[in-house]
């Protein structure tokens, strides 16, 4: 192979181009940054990459240029490499040449790698050693501050620790190391075996297969599956006190899970005193100095670096918030307190502020700031308490908002700013009370003016005797009365000032004497007045708008009032001449009394016109403009017997109707609950107790009414409402039935080994089933009970379907026994246990939950 020079000129340029192939790296080992798993990845990723794609690329080309620049005047021959012929080139010498040269590249290439992998290794290694025996049941701690297994050698990779709702991680999980360090190092063997053989770039006029790579090492290479191997132990090793570490961090998951506004909320209501708000902060601001003295910034453990500054801060900031939050409330309940003990002042300071407007009013006045120093004195405690409530936030260095300051001092000097007002306030008293004694004086004599002015009046009236302006003189005597009982009150007013001003008592019996006289000429003329407006109202006014219940109370009231003027007016005929007059005239209206209140029924009806039509002759016209003396001029006043029987028949007819009519109205907005049941498709109702229980109260009403001798107007109603609430009766009744038996049945009959066993039953049940969907559908569009329950049709329906369904049940009920009595242990089962495996036949483990009771 050598006898040449040119090939010896060719592998002198081989072994030249392999030597820079031994000192590359597939591995960048050689930096000294600190980077995440990601960026570590990247960062070999582009190494070994840039490598591979030099040897496919440069390398391989350069080593062509040189064989072929050495080779390529030899000619025809043994080293001819422009031979055409494969077969003279398999036997030549320039073939074992070839063979020579890619064991000489496949040799640089694996030693490459090996020495490429045993960097990397020997990377991870050198920061590891002091984790390598750490065991697996490894526990870190409490002191999280301080490692044990910092390395000697830079750590490689940073990672960050971090904290959820659940628990302590990494922001990479550990496990993934093993994966990228080991696909690492297999891509490196992977991507040396893609590096093309030189024979197809150097022969050119041979062919060669496509794809003709190197083979320099596998992936189980000895050596290789060594290095892999040792790289495994390395990083399980370093993962173990990582994982140790962040449990650790798992103590801190109340803390940061804790919401700061809840916890904060809650404390405060549970009240806690002064002390114990004090002490709360001091402890979470110890908590906050020891998070900070031993949670560390950075940590290591063996190629790792652990980042906690951020988990560290977040922690920190959180203890600090809740004593922050706790100050602030506790801040602004002080300043609520205080607050509301200076609204008690200040309603003091308001009340001392008001001027008095009366000689009653200053006495109040100064009652009431007799029991002010108790006040200012159980408030100035109050305030001192709180002041040294207020020291607290001076223990924790906290500034006051300039209004929580001014208020904490302004509450300090309202007591002395009391006493000055009150100083003041009796001062003005003392003025007021002067002058309201000379009003005082004022007032009695003006209390005597009015008392003669009453007098002229009162004798003015004892000589009215002209019955045709008793509404003119029954207004005169309502505005004197009136002005009596006013002066009567003042005067009584004037006599308690007297009193507060320790003067003599002027006991006004003058105005108690003309009070006395007057009141008789006072219920003679306004009782006229009344009665005979009232007399105009019921004669002349519309019945409708008639009171018939009032009237008789009124009337009464009229006839005692001038029956006693009558007596008392024995020395003045004249007037007793008009109270004669008056009483004849209500005892000859007091007989009419009974027709109009009979008149005035609210049960009076055409039917019971008609009928009063027939028994007297008379022909009452009724409108609403009907009045009372319109049935005097027709007669009715001779027929008043045949009316009170008319009206007390009415009235008797009318409570009929009445009961009706509400029994009626109450069901209208009576519904049945209607709703969809499980998936069936379909719906069930609900009927409430107390809705059943006005259905039996109704049906007994109703059929008591119908004993009732008046019932012969609504004779036909009763029956037909007697007959609908019954039918309802018995309609829900069938239902209830049916639906019961039905949601018994459904789930059974769902089954299609049921179905299959029971051909009939479940025919029968599906026929059932339909029209009961039928019947669910209607009720859920109108679930107003008195609308569909009183239907014959949906009753008939209902007990064909409950007929069907007792077959069913019937047929089921047999063929339970056929199975008991072939199988006697299934007695000890209930029907539904028994069901339940029945209806999974094909399922032999169905009957395993029930072996117990069988045997």
């Amino acid at each position: 192979l050598y006898s040449l020079p040119n090939t010896l000129r060719a592998m002198y340029h081989l072994v030249d181009s392999c030597l820079p192939v031994l000192e590359m790296s597939l591995f960048n080992t050689l930096y000294s940054k600190n980077v995440s798993l990601e960026a570590f990845e990247s960062i070999q990723k582009l190494q070994t990459n840039n490598a591979i794609k030099y040897l496919q690329g440069t390398w391989l080309e350069e080593l062509t240029h040189k064989l072929r620049m050495s080779l390529d005047n030899v000619g025809k021959g043994w080293f001819n490499i422009y031979e055409k012929n494969w077969k003279i080139y398999e036997v030549s010498k320039l073939f074992r040449l070839m063979i020579v040269i890619k064991f000489h590249m496949q040799s640089a290439i694996r030693t490459l790698v090996l020495n490429s992998i045993d960097a990397f290794v020997h990377l991870l290694e050198s920061p590891s050693k002091c984790v390598l025996n750490c065991k697996e049941d490894f526990k870190w701690g409490d002191d999280i501050l301080d490692s044990k297994f910092k390395s000697s050698v830079a750590s490689i990779f940073i990672l960050n620790l971090r904290l959820d709702e659940n628990r302590a991680y990494y922001n990479t999980n550990p496990d993934q190391f093993e994966k990228v360090l080991v696909k690492l190092l297999e891509s490196v063997v992977i991507l040396s075996n893609k590096i093309p053989q030189i024979d197809s770039f150097l022969l050119t006029k041979l062919t060669f297969a496509e794809e003709l790579f190197l083979s320099p090492i596998g992936l189980l290479d000895p050596e290789v599956v060594a290095l892999r191997e040792h790289l495994l132990m390395l990083i399980r090793a370093a993962i173990i006190p990582l994982n140790a570490y962040c449990k650790e961090y798992n103590k801190f998951l109340p803390l940061y899970n804790m919401n700061v506004d809840d916890y904060v909320e809650k404390f405060n209501q549970e009240n806690h005193t002064a002390s114990e708000v004090k002490d709360e902060i001091a402890l979470q601001l110890r908590l906050k100095t020891n998070l900070q003295a031993t949670i560390p910034i950075i940590n290591f453990i063996g190629p790792f670096i652990i980042h906690t500054d951020v988990l560290k801060q977040f922690l920190v900031k959180k203890r600090d918030e809740i004593a922050t939050k706790l100050l602030i409330s506790y801040a602004n309940k002080m300043k609520i307190l205080i607050d509301t003990a200076m609204d008690e002042y200040k309603e003091i300071y308001r009340k001392l502020s008001q001027k008095p407007i009366s000689i009653e009013h200053i006495f109040e006045i100064r009652d009431w700031m007799e029991t002010i120093p108790v006040t200012v004195r159980t408030q100035d405690d109050l305030v001192r308490k709180y002041l040294l409530d207020y020291q607290i936030l001076d223990t924790f260095w906290w500034p006051l908002e300039q209004e929580a300051f001014e208020a904490k001092w302004e509450a300090i000097g309202w007591p002395r700013r009391l006493q000055k007002k009150i100083d003041e306030v009796n001062e003005l008293l003392d003025e007021e009370a002067d002058k309201f004694q000379k009003i005082q004086v004022d007032d009695e004599f003006t209390m005597q003016d009015k008392i003669e002015v009453i007098t002229i009046n009162v004798t003015n009236f004892a000589g009215q005797r002209d019955i045709s302006k008793v509404h003119e003189i029954a207004v005169d005597i309502r505005r004197t009365w009136k002005m009596i009982k006013e002066t009567q009150e003042f005067g009584q007013l004037l006599n308690q000032r007297q009193k507060l001003f320790e003067m003599p008592i002027t006991p006004f019996d003058q105005l108690n004497k003309l009070l006395k006289e007057f009141e008789p000429y006072k219920n003679l003329w306004i009782t006229a007045s009344d009665w005979l407006k009232s007399h105009i109202m019921y004669v002349d006014n519309p019945l409708i708008n008639i009171d018939s219940e009032s009237i008789e109370r009124t009337i009464t009231d009229y006839y005692k009032t001038i029956v006693k003027c009558y007596r008392i007016f024995t020395d003045m005929p004249e007037l007793q001449e008009i109270a004669l007059n008056i009483r004849q005239q209500i005892e000859n209206f007091k007989h009419y009394i009974p027709l109009v209140q009979a008149l005035c029924s609210t049960g009076m009806r055409e039917r019971h016109w008609n009928k009063l039509s027939e028994m007297t002759g008379v022909v009452i016209k009724v409108s609403p403009t009907l009045t009372f003396k319109q049935c005097l001029h027709q007669g009715l006043s001779d027929h008043i017997n045949v009316m009170l029987q008319i009206s007390d028949e009415a009235g008797k007819e009318y409570v009929i109707e009445e009961a009706l009519d509400k029994m009626e109205n109450e069901w209208d907005n009576i519904l049945m609950e209607v709703s969809p049941y499980k998936e069936t498709g379909t719906y069930i109702l609900k009927v409430t107790d107390e809705t059943l229980q006005l259905l039996d109260d109704h049906i007994l009403t109703t059929q008591q009414l119908t004993f009732s001798p008046f019932k012969g107007a609504f004779e036909e109603r009763l029956f037909e409402w007697e007959s609908k609430l019954r039918l309802a009766q018995e309609v829900l009744e069938e239902w209830f039935e049916c639906q019961k038996t039905w949601m018994y049945l459904e789930p059974i009959f769902k089954s299609e080994d049921i179905t299959q066993q029971l051909p009939l039953e479940s025919k029968r049940f599906n026929t059932m089933e339909r029209t009961w969907r039928r019947t669910m559908k209607i009720a859920y569009e109108n679930p107003k009970i008195i609308s569909i329950c009183p239907d014959k049709r949906l009753a008939e329906l209902l007990r064909n379907n409950n007929k069907l369904l007792s077959l069913v049940y019937k047929g089921l009920s047999e063929y339970l026994e056929l199975k008991r009595s072939k199988f006697p242990r299934f007695y000890f089962l209930s029907d539904d246990e028994l069901l339940e495996i029945l209806a999974q036949s094909r399922n032999p483990r169905a009957v395993q939950p029930h072996l117990r009771k069988c045997f």
